[in-house]
């Protein structure tokens, strides 16, 4: 089903934080308006972000030779948020349905040795750019969501507008 939401700024002070493929929890109450279902949101929280800065760090990933975006994308188009579960636990046994045996072991290893997930998701969560997002893990490496949240005017460098952080 298609809804229109409406809400104020401060239920979502950025607006550029909606993207495709999201999912968001929205609270509020629903009603038609010109044939079409609307939410007047007193709350929204996203639940489900893009993916798109995990899979931009498979693909751009050195430790993850042969796991070009093509690939990337399949595996989160298999497994959607799972798919860092699955690499976290080492199910060679799901990720070899899109990936070889090496290919999934350099994966699993890789993310282990940088622990981006969370940072990733974090990072959607946020609204940052994957290529923001990408520089500050790259940056960073495990400290980041430590790093930003310390001052998140680090932001500023990575390229990030002054107007979005403040």
């Amino acid at each position: 089903k298609f809804f229109v939401v409406v809400g104020d700024n401060k239920i979502m002070p950025v607006p550029a934080h909606v993207g495709i493929g999201q999912r968001w929890a929205i609270k509020g109450t629903l009603s038609r308006w010109r044939n079409q279902n609307q939410i007047s949101a007193t709350a929204a929280s996203l639940i489900r972000p893009s993916g798109d800065n995990i899979i931009d760090w498979i693909s751009k990933s050195k430790e993850c030779p042969g796991v070009g975006a093509v690939k990337a994308r399949k595996l989160y188009d298999r497994f959607g948020l799972m798919l860092i579960d699955h690499i976290q636990a080492k199910r060679f046994d799901l990720l070899t349905e899109v990936l070889s045996r090496q290919s999934a072991e350099a994966l699993c290893r890789a993310l282990e040795q940088c622990n981006y997930s969370c940072t990733l998701l974090w990072l959607d969560q946020l609204g940052i750019d994957r290529t923001i997002g990408v520089r500050i893990t790259e940056f960073y490496q495990e400290k980041a969501q430590e790093k930003i949240e310390g001052n998140p005017y680090r932001l500023i460098s990575f390229g990030e507008s002054w107007a979005k952080v403040d």
